[in-house]
């Protein structure tokens, strides 16, 4: 905490974007990765503000006016590709405040889009550079240079020369006064790193959760229980993992941490016993009541990483019987269907000794992704689920509707390789099981994202939009949305977003709920129900609309009677 006196002031403004987690049975909640930065700089002396603009959207002009007024020296934003087009508009009216105020402001970039898209993000938003992966240290270090350079007068119309900035820096993007790109990885994370961040510096961490449960009350809606989701505000996070271990073609978690380093590195994960602390932690200081595990498959999948999903649970029930742990408490994790499924007899078999286990410890809800019930696209490149078929998908999902779990199931409709009648049968077999009270969570499409595998194979086209930089006037193309390679499905997809918006007007007005935000089972029979009149097929929308009816009435959403 000691710092030279005579060294300037350094303030810290970093940014999380809009993410739109309008539903009404999702709780927004702080972003750890910020308040895990501010938390890093505020112990080694320097002032941090995060602005969550989901929290505190309303309070944008505030920042803006303070950003005028000089009083930042570090603005940085966390670029994600879902709301990018928003991003970079409001990195740009900060640009703006900066260049009025007179005073040197540096801006920077991390997260995700920022680390596998470095070169568009540097461009699109202005940014002197990019920190890459966990940059915790990185971001000290900056703040530390940008110090020094204020004590030289060493600004130039308003910016630090990026060589300064970035001398002897790992772990750094950035274009050099020549227009020239450079991006230079960080050493691999270290085991030792990795607990520092994400456990010994997490237990003096002070979140803001009950702000953000205050807010959570006021947003939803007076009963948000639906199937078996049981909605609890007072829900805490936890990340416990480097990355994903996992290869689906279409995501880009796998090589978020790969793409910030000179080298790959294995999964890093807490132990049991550090889960453990964490989640004692939070029932202790803020009285969490639910725990929301966010590890893209927190078991792993590995003998390690199962070993530790059944040791987290014995540790968890003997805190109950020892009082420490309410015996309410519950989970929610993030998983693969291979992760609950054994060799027996040369046959996958659910694994119900580790299901039961699960259920024991208060691990109740998990998401899933299945994302087709097709088996030739579970083995395609674009979502190349290794180990799994559709049988087992559907005996793991039966296996937990048994035993009073509640699975959550992502599926993805329109993906590239589908055929019609592939797309039909997946909406056909998540019907069957929203039916049986599963949760289900339907992306209509199969979004574009840098890093994805899939970006690595010509044979998959993507569609794109233009955003002009405000700055240079020139024009650049944001990846959107892999197209699907049948020409119906195609047209369904064109389509699907202003039919479905039609669908769901019908569906609220046929029940006594007076809110536009639907629950996902319901939303999820909403797309298939326009798919299904996009298609023409008539016995199909008659079977959706009969399910409809029947989950509105079993979840006593009154129908309201016709006026005709």
């Amino acid at each position: 905490m000691n710092r030279d006196k005579s060294v300037v002031q350094v303030r810290v403004l970093l940014i999380m974007s809009f993410s739109h987690a309008s539903d009404a049975f999702t709780a927004i909640s702080p972003p750890p990765g910020l308040h895990r930065l501010k938390h890093y700089l505020q112990k080694n002396g320097f002032h941090c503000d995060v602005l969550d603009l989901d929290f505190e959207g309303h309070k944008l002009d505030d920042y803006l006016k303070r950003t005028l007024e000089g009083y930042y020296q570090v603005i940085g934003v966390n670029v994600t590709h879902f709301n990018m087009v928003e991003t970079l508009n409001t990195t740009w009216q900060f640009h703006d405040a900066a260049n009025q105020s007179g005073s040197p402001v540096t801006f920077i970039g991390g997260g995700q889009e920022a680390t596998m898209n470095y070169q568009q993000v540097l461009k699109a938003g202005g940014l002197d550079l990019i920190l890459s992966g966990f940059c915790e240290e990185r971001l000290l270090q900056l703040c530390k240079r940008i110090a020094e350079l204020f004590g030289k007068g060493a600004a130039v119309e308003g910016r630090f020369p990026i060589e300064e900035l970035t001398q002897d820096m790992t772990g750094v993007a950035f274009f050099d006064q020549d227009g020239k790109d450079f991006n230079i990885p960080a050493p691999p994370l270290t085991n030792d790193e990795f607990r520092k961040l994400s456990y010994t510096g997490i237990l003096d961490l002070d979140l803001p959760y009950f702000d953000y449960w205050e807010m959570t009350r006021k947003n939803t809606v007076e009963d948000m229980t639906f199937n078996r989701n049981v909605f609890i505000v007072e829900t805490s996070r936890l990340y416990t993992t480097s990355h994903c271990p996992r290869h689906c073609g279409f995501c880009s978690s796998q090589t978020f941490l790969p793409a910030s380093q000179d080298s790959n590195s294995s999964i890093i994960m807490l132990s049991a016993e550090e889960v453990h602390d964490l989640i004692v932690l939070d029932v202790k200081k803020y009285g969490a009541k639910h725990f929301i595990i966010g590890d893209d498959d927190f078991p792993v999948g590995n003998k390690a990483g199962l070993d530790r999903l059944s040791k987290l649970c014995d540790l968890i029930m003997e805190s109950r019987r020892k009082g420490v742990l309410p015996s309410s408490l519950t989970f929610y994790m993030q998983a693969r269907i291979a992760d609950f499924l054994v060799r027996k007899d040369k046959r996958r078999v659910v694994n119900m000794d580790l299901l039961l286990k699960l259920k024991e410890a208060g691990f109740y809800t998990y998401g899933l992704g299945v994302e087709t019930f097709a088996d030739r696209l579970l083995k395609s490149p674009s979502v190349n689920k290794l180990g799994v078929d559709a049988q087992d998908c559907e005996n793991v999902l039966d296996a937990m509707l048994d035993i009073g779990m509640n699975p959550l199931i992502n599926i993805i409709l329109c993906v590239p390789e589908s055929t019609v009648e592939e797309m039909v049968h997946t909406i056909r077999v998540a019907t069957r099981f929203i039916m049986k009270d599963c949760q289900a969570n339907v992306t209509p499409i199969m979004s574009c994202y840098p890093g994805a595998p899939m970006l690595n194979r010509p044979e998959y086209k993507y569609n794109t939009m233009s955003w002009t930089i405000p700055k240079t006037g020139e024009t650049i193309k944001i990846m959107k949305y892999f197209t699907p390679w049948d020409p119906q499905i195609a047209m369904i997809y064109d389509n699907l977003r202003d039919e479905t918006a039609k669908t769901r007007k019908e569906i609220v007005k046929k029940t006594a709920v007076n809110f536009d935000t639907l629950p996902k089972p319901i939303s999820a029979l909403t797309i298939f129900i326009t798919v299904a009149r996009l298609l023409k097929d008539k016995a199909l929308e008659e079977e959706l609309d009969l399910a409809m009816m029947d989950m509105i009435e079993r979840n006593h959403m009154q129908l309201v009677e016709s006026e005709c």
